[in-house]
């Protein structure tokens, strides 16, 4: 679990500039989420990357086969186990997601979102996201980098739950062919539109 000692005088600019510095971005993660009181509630694995600006993909390898890809503002949610896919628009309603923060643009995330650092153990830079307006998914984001490289990040919701992710055979700015963040409905598979 992360825990955070903010200072209000730590310098807040080197977030954006290592923010900016990530083009393309992929990685293995793992996801733990866990409830007010710090129990699991999930976990999961999978593979991710993105390429700036707009571009993502969320792969869940484990327990089950999701695939989320976003790309010129529609979103892709691929239930491979369930053969559905839904597209629904990447808008307004995904600017405080993480997604959007990361592969979107840095001048619309200073806007969104007020920034505390804070300095962790173990060589990591920790950096605290408030949304500057209320959002009823999330109440902070934690972004965690050593040497310019993000290695994990924490979602907090209004209620207290925490879900983690730590990243592993990170690639940073290396070529990512744009099919990835394409997506065709495979043959035989239902597709929802949510607008």
């Amino acid at each position: 679990m992360f825990s955070f000692n903010i200072f209000a005088s730590a310098p807040k600019n080197s977030f954006w500039d290592d923010l900016s510095q990530l083009n393309t971005y992929s990685a293995h993660f793992k996801e733990i989420t866990y409830d007010a009181t710090g129990n699991v509630q999930q976990m999961s694995s999978g593979q991710m990357a993105l390429m700036r600006p707009g571009n993502f993909r969320w792969e869940t390898l484990n327990p089950i086969h999701q695939i989320l890809i976003a790309h010129q503002n529609i979103l892709w949610v691929y239930d491979v186990d369930l053969q559905q896919a839904t597209r629904q628009n990447f808008n307004a309603q995904a600017q405080h997601n993480p997604a959007a923060l990361l592969s979107g643009s840095v001048k619309e995330a200073q806007a969104q979102f007020a920034i505390a650092k804070t300095q962790q153990q173990n060589q990591q830079t920790c950096f605290t996201l408030i949304p500057k307006t209320q959002q009823p998914l999330l109440k902070n984001v934690a972004l965690c980098f050593q040497k310019n490289i993000l290695q994990s990040m924490m979602m907090v919701n209004p209620f207290g739950d925490k879900t983690v992710f730590s990243f592993s055979d990170i690639q940073l700015n290396q070529t990512i062919s744009p099919s990835q963040f394409q997506f065709q409905p495979p043959k035989g598979v239902d597709v929802l539109e949510n607008r």
